[in-house]
């Protein structure tokens, strides 16, 4: 899995985790629901700010998104993730 997928998956689980929507995620983000939902699904890869933005709306630092990112990218090998 490619890290931008393995992001968006990182960013859908600590949503629903939290029991947020897209939409609530958005809010407290600043950011359009439609991004968010691109995001997750993989197909837009979010700038610095745009991932700080994220974490803060989630309650988590950047560090531990990024580490959520990397737990579920490891648990996907056959996937393909590129380690580099």
């Amino acid at each position: 899995m490619n890290r931008i997928a393995a992001f968006g998956q990182a960013v859908r689980n600590c949503r629903k985790a939290q029991g947020l929507s897209q939409e609530a995620l958005a809010e407290k983000a600043d950011l359009h629901t439609n991004y968010v939902s691109l995001v997750e699904r993989g197909l837009s890869a979010p700038a610095l700010d745009t991932i700080c933005a994220l974490a803060d709306a989630l309650g988590l630092s950047v560090s531990d998104l990024a580490l959520q990112m990397e737990a579920h990218a490891k648990r996907s090998p056959d996937l393909g993730y590129d380690q580099a």
